[in-house]
C-alpha cells in the first residue's frame, strides 16, 4: 500500500479470515499500529514460531504416552526425533488400527462366524478371572496389553463399538468434546478416527515447518528464513519495498502474486519497484499484480507543480 494506515487496516481484516498466523508478516516500521495484542513483526513471527515449536514438542510427548511409550521421552525432544516417531509409531498403530477395523467391517458384513466362538471367548474370559488372583503383578506394557486383548474381545462381540475399543489415541483426545465416538455406526465412528489421524497429521506437518527454526542458530537468519520461505502472505508499503529491495533480491526472495492497494495514489515508479523485489532471470514467478484503488477520488499526490502539470508525473499506473 500507500500508507501504513491502509496497510494496518487491511491486514488487520486479513487477520480475521481463517489463515494460519504463521502464514503472516507486517514488515516496516509501522508495525505498531496493528489493533493487536501480538507481533507480526519478523521477529516477533520467528518467536511464535519458536513458542509454537514448544507447544507441539509437548503434545508428541503426550501422544507418546497415549501409545503406552512414556519411556520415549526422546519422542519430543527435537522436530526430528518427533518427525522419526511420526514414521515408526504413529503411522504403524494407525495402518494397525485400519486393518483390524477392515476385519471387523468384513465380519460384520456376513464373513464372521458368530457361534463358533463366542463360547469359547466367554470360558477364556472366566478362566483368566480365576487365574487373576493367582497371577503376580502385571507390569504396566502387560497391563496395557491386556486391556487392548479385552477390548478386541468385546468389539468382536458387537461391531459398531469396534472403532472405539481400537482406537489407538483415546487419552491423547481426552480434551475434546465426549464422547469422542457415538458406539452407534461402525462407518460413522471410522470418519471421526480419520478426522482425529488427519489431525495427528497437521500437528507433524506444522512441526516440520518450526523443524529449520531450531536449525538456523540467529535471529537474522531465522527472520530472513520465515520472510522468504515460510510466509505466505507478506505485508509492506511500497516505500518499504524501495527501501529493502536490494536485501530482498539477494535473499531470493520469490512471489507469485502481488495485490497492491491505494494503487490510484501511487506514482508509476513506486508500482513498478514492488514488481522488481525478485532476481531478474529467465523466467519470473510473478504471475498475477492486482491494483485497486480509485484514481478519481485519491489521486497521487504531486507537490512540486511543474512535475505534475508538465512530466504528469501524477499519473499512476492505475488510471
Amino acid at each position: 500500500t500507500h500508507s501504513n494506515q491502509a496497510l494496518n487496516d487491511l491486514f488487520e481484516k486479513i487477520m480475521e479470515r481463517d489463515i494460519a498466523e504463521r502464514h503472516l508478516v507486517r514488515l516496516g516500521m509501522g508495525e505498531d499500529g496493528l489493533m493487536s495484542a501480538k507481533d507480526f513483526s519478523k521477529y516477533g513471527r520467528v518467536n511464535h514460531m519458536l513458542e509454537r515449536r514448544l507447544e507441539l514438542l509437548q503434545k508428541v510427548e503426550k501422544l507418546a504416552r497415549a501409545v503406552g511409550l512414556e519411556d520415549r521421552a526422546e519422542a519430543g525432544f527435537t522436530c526430528e526425533t518427533a518427525a522419526m516417531f511420526f514414521r515408526l509409531e504413529v503411522l504403524s498403530h494407525i495402518n494397525g488400527f485400519r486393518e483390524k477395523v477392515d476385519a471387523f467391517t468384513q465380519a460384520s458384513n456376513g464373513d464372521s462366524k458368530e457361534g463358533e466362538g463366542e463360547e469359547k471367548m466367554e470360558e477364556d474370559d472366566e478362566e483368566e478371572e480365576e487365574d487373576d488372583d493367582k497371577k503376580p503383578k502385571l507390569s504396566l506394557a502387560e497391563q496395557q496389553e491386556k486391556e487392548r486383548m479385552q477390548m478386541e474381545k468385546d468389539a468382536r462381540k458387537d461391531p459398531n463399538k469396534a472403532v472405539s475399543f481400537l482406537f489407538p489415541f483415546h487419552s491423547f483426545f481426552d480434551d475434546a468434546p465426549q464422547p469422542l465416538f457415538s458406539q452407534q455406526s461402525l462407518s460413522a465412528d471410522f470418519e471421526v478416527a480419520e478426522g482425529c489421524f488427519t489431525h495427528i497429521r497437521k500437528l507433524f506437518e506444522e512441526l516440520e515447518e518450526c523443524r529449520a527454526f531450531e536449525i538456523l542458530r540467529t535471529y537474522q537468519d531465522r527472520s530472513n528464513y520465515f520472510v522468504t520461505k515460510q510466509a505466505r502472505i507478506i505485508a509492506m508499503t511500497c516505500t518499504h519495498a524501495a527501501l529493502k529491495r536490494r536485501e530482498l533480491v539477494d535473499l531470493n526472495f520469490e512471489f507469485d502474486n502481488l495485490v497492491m492497494e491505494e494503487s490510484a495514489q501511487i506514482l508509476e515508479v513506486e508500482t513498478f519497484i514492488p514488481m522488481m523485489l525478485q532476481r531478474p532471470r529467465e523466467y519470473c514467478r510473478l504471475k498475477r499484480v492486482i491494483l485497486i484503488g480509485d484514481h478519481n477520488q485519491l489521486p497521487p499526490v504531486v507537490k512540486n507543480m511543474t512535475f505534475q502539470k508538465y512530466s504528469r508525473f501524477d499519473q499512476s499506473l492505475f488510471s
